[in-house]
């Protein structure tokens, strides 16, 4: 996104973020946002593709939808033409790392655009190539409108629908200038921790969702906010419980390693390598058994 960024350092929990986006974006659409004939989500995928450039330019969301295409999405709260390369090297990567002989290969550049811009211009020719790119507008949303649509259908003990949450979601964006997308950031929390009791998944969807839409205006207060309710969510503490399983088990592993290499270099008993190692054959029996018992931990 264009504006500067409200956050200067990395909200620690966005791996939680990513994985509960993962488990939680399957079957909405960007329908709802206002672009035409795009196919439901299949699958939520990592944006850290492989490349040779020093940049590592990356985009926000990179999507499998259910019609096979991948589609690459761009929060933009400015319009501005040479954006366009940068959406270029976006399909160029994408299309390196997922590209097989034989096969077809769609790819879909997104661009949903904030409250601060009402129009842009769809395509950008050089030469050979043509870029067209599908455009969402939310100027297009009444943001205050729709947000007492939905706290509204909380109150009365209405489950919110997907298109409910994708709104409730990106509703900062809805607004103009950085203040007024802080104060509808701070509703949009609100409202994600009055839906926890009646829908605990909705609600780790929308602020995880939010986090990574609107997170150029979320301050170092409000971060602080969603992470406290995302720690609520039984979303947010499996991945808490999974992330600290896996921090035990790379320091077991190391203790692990570091004996059986000096047994199999040195020829050490395993008690004379434990004591070169600076742990008790206790610590190095419990620390084998982390790690024998975690051979398929998957990485959060």
């Amino acid at each position: 996104m264009n504006e500067d960024k409200g956050m200067n350092r990395p909200y620690q929990g966005k791996d939680i973020v990513s994985k509960i986006l993962t488990n939680t974006f399957r079957e909405k659409t960007f329908a709802v946002y206002g672009v035409k004939d795009v196919p439901a989500i299949k699958a939520y995928l990592p944006t850290e593709l492989p490349t040779i450039e020093a940049s590592d330019r990356i985009s926000d969301h990179v999507f499998l939808l259910e019609d096979d295409s991948y589609a690459i999405v761009d929060y933009e709260s400015a319009y501005k033409s040479e954006n366009k390369i940068k959406y270029l090297e976006y399909a160029t990567r994408l299309a390196k790392h997922y590209f097989k002989p034989g096969q077809s290969l769609k790819i879909r550049i997104i661009v949903i655009y904030t409250c601060d811009v009402e129009s842009a211009n769809d395509t950008f020719k050089v030469g050979a190539i043509t870029l067209k790119v599908e455009q969402a507008f939310l100027s297009k949303i009444d943001g205050s409108t729709e947000l007492s649509k939905i706290t509204e259908k909380i109150k009365n003990g209405e489950k919110l629908t997907d298109e409910d949450l994708m709104r409730l979601a990106v509703l900062p964006l809805t607004k103009k200038g950085r203040k007024a997308k802080e104060k509808m950031i701070d509703e949009v929390i609100d409202t994600a921790e009055m839906m926890q009791k009646a829908d605990d998944a909705g609600t780790s969807f929308v602020l995880s969702a939010m986090y990574v839409a609107a997170g150029n205006f979320i301050t170092a207060g409000q971060e602080d906010r969603i992470k406290e309710v995302l720690d609520m969510t039984a979303l947010g503490r499996r991945y808490e419980q999974e992330k600290k399983q896996y921090a035990d088990y790379r320091v077991a592993k190391v203790y692990v390693d570091l004996v059986d290499r000096k047994i199999q270099e040195k020829g050490l008993s395993e008690k004379e390598a434990c004591t070169q190692v600076g742990i008790t054959t206790e610590t190095y029996e419990m620390a084998r058994a982390v790690v024998d018992s975690s051979k398929e931990v998957e990485a959060v």
